[in-house]
C-alpha cells in the first residue's frame, strides 16, 4: 500500500535522504521516496502507519510542514 503527501521545505538531495532516513524508522514502513523538487513524498508500508508521528517525527527536523491526505 501506499500514501502519498507533501512536505514543505524540500529543497535539496541532504533534505530528501534525511527524510527517508528518519521516514523508513517508522513502524511499519517499508520505504520512503521523497521528490525535493516537488515535496512529493510516497510512504510504502505493508501495516498501518501513524501519520501524526510521521509528521511529528519529520517537522522536528527543521523546517519542514508536513501535509497529511485528507487534512487541511
Amino acid at each position: 500500500m501506499t500514501i502519498e503527501l507533501y512536505i514543505q521545505g524540500t529543497q535539496c538531495t541532504a533534505c530528501k535522504l534525511l527524510i527517508e532516513d528518519v521516514g523508513n524508522e517508522q513502524e511499519g514502513v517499508s520505504s520512503v521516496s521523497v521528490d525535493y523538487g516537488t515535496g512529493i513524498t510516497l510512504i510504502h508500508h505493508n501495516k498501518p502507519v501513524d501519520l501524526q508521528s510521521f509528521k511529528r517525527d519529520i517537522e522536528g527536523l527543521g523546517n519542514y510542514t508536513v501535509h497529511l491526505p485528507g487534512v487541511t
